[in-house]
């Protein structure tokens, strides 16, 4: 009774005598506080698969926590906030297979997004607790359940919990009724029920002081201590050249009057063929800013390549507009028609395939470094 009265008193001589205020925090209002935090990640890896998992801001300077099986590989990383806030990572500063952690920079991050904090305390078992997340491509889906305990497994701290996670809510926060960040969403333990795993906040602090680059092969502590204000400073970084920003590139280097387009032999374009027979020579198009070659389908290695899907950006008919703007000003003809799809290589390189009555062929873009 006594503990109760003080807290009571305490609220009232602050001014904040509410629900709100003096009691922890509903379901709904955590979800409408900290949602526009997390975000989901929409990956292609180098391979071409395509992954999907969740992340969540931890910082105003655009650093986002997700887990690192989400993001291993990646070509390119989707980070969407909402309808409104749409990114593409430009690096991964951090990361740790170890502990399934990884921190990616966004560059020109919303200052409307609030970052999360991560919590400083440990609630005790049975407390109340939220998971924010993308289970099976369901955007912003909360759950509620129970902290069940804390683990130690391999020499790191997890949290086990009862909300319920599926495939896609890697890299959820899980927030306390206060907010606070408890731990990141790992996965679920095989076969059981509501046995649910996240990295313990302490890790996740280790990992965002320390700011180590791991890889798989070999696991040793490359990074040091950082109080950087540009996450890109670091030289143990991954940069990400995404299909968006290569297309945006394109764009800026076309020139958008003949004049300026320069037509000059450049020798065979990276062995693409091995007869010689096949191709136009490369193109030489405003000052070293765009290369173009148009190529017979029939002798490029698609191996080479990595085919681009995505339903919110029309890259097929941004090309073709490219191809047929180039194609005039170099006096080749552009009357094929596009089969829709696009494909990239390497971080400069992207083609679209464009169907004759003849053949299909690949033209290729290449944007110089």
């Amino acid at each position: 009774m006594y503990k109760l009265f003080c807290s009571i008193t305490l609220c009232v001589l602050l001014g904040i005598f509410s629900p709100s205020a003096c009691e922890a925090a509903s379901t709904a209002d955590i979800f409408k506080r900290y949602s526009p935090a997390v975000a989901t990640l929409k990956v292609v890896k180098k391979d071409g698969k395509s992954a999907q998992g969740t992340g969540f801001l931890v910082s105003s300077r655009g650093e986002l926590l997700t887990n690192y099986h989400v993001v291993d590989n990646a070509d390119s990383i989707e980070v969407i906030f909402s309808e409104h806030f749409q990114y593409f990572a430009r690096r991964i500063v951090a990361q740790d297979p170890e502990k399934d952690v990884a921190l990616l920079w966004i560059e020109g991050i919303n200052p409307h997004i609030y970052p999360l904090s991560l919590s400083q305390t440990r609630p005790p078992e049975g407390s109340d607790l939220v998971v924010i997340g993308t289970p099976r491509g369901l955007e912003k889906s909360v759950t509620a359940g129970i902290l069940s305990g804390y683990r130690t497994l391999s020499n790191m701290s997890l949290v086990q919990f009862s909300a319920p996670i599926s495939s896609g809510s890697s890299g959820s926060p899980v927030l306390d009724t206060s907010g606070k960040v408890l731990g990141i969403a790992i996965g679920t333990i095989k076969d059981s029920q509501g046995v649910n795993l996240a990295v313990d906040a302490k890790e996740i602090a280790d990992f965002l002081r320390v700011r180590p680059f791991k890889t798989p092969a070999a696991q040793e502590n490359r990074g040091q201590p950082s109080s950087a204000n540009t996450p890109a400073a670091s030289s143990n970084t991954q940069a990400l050249l995404p299909f968006a920003e290569i297309l945006a590139k394109l764009e800026r280097a076309l020139p958008r009057q003949s004049s300026s387009m320069v037509r000059q032999n450049l020798g065979a374009p990276d062995k693409e063929s091995t007869d010689g027979q096949n191709y136009d020579t490369w193109d030489f198009i405003n000052n070293k800013a765009l290369l173009l070659v148009w190529y017979s389908n029939d002798v490029v290695d698609r191996s080479t390549w990595v085919e681009y899907h995505t339903s919110r950006e029309d890259a097929a008919s941004r090309l073709e507009s490219l191809w047929t703007s180039a194609a005039q000003s170099l006096g080749k003809h552009s009357g094929a028609s596009q089969s829709g799809r696009v494909w990239k290589r390497g971080d400069y390189s992207m083609g679209i395939e464009l169907q004759s009555r003849q053949n299909t062929y690949m033209v290729i873009f290449k944007a110089v470094r």
